[in-house]
């Protein structure tokens, strides 16, 4: 498996995207509304296919990883990369920054 950070998924990022890539404020969400959100922004993608990381102890939201197959299709992670998710945000929900 594959994966690649969230941003090189160019193709079928949509505007409510953008909430996670500079909100106007810092927002709470969970691992399962990241997954949630990103899969309804581009349909190709299944909630198995979204992974992230998270930085200061689980704190903050830092990256989202999309998985993908060898054949170039979106697939679900592998488990390496879902325990690195569960070690990184062990947190019920982490924090979005509005960095700029």
């Amino acid at each position: 498996r594959h994966t690649r950070y969230w941003r090189d998924w160019s193709s079928d990022v949509c505007s409510s995207d953008l909430a996670f890539i500079a909100p106007q404020t810092p927002f709470r969400i969970t691992a399962s509304q990241v997954r949630q959100a990103f899969s309804q922004a581009s349909p190709p993608l299944s909630t198995a296919s979204i992974e992230m990381n998270c930085s200061e102890s689980g704190q903050y939201l830092q990256e989202v990883y999309l998985c993908f197959g060898r054949d170039g299709n979106p697939a679900a992670c592998g488990a390496d990369v879902h325990q690195d998710t569960q070690k990184s945000c062990p947190a019920a929900n982490f924090l979005v920054r509005n960095v700029h």
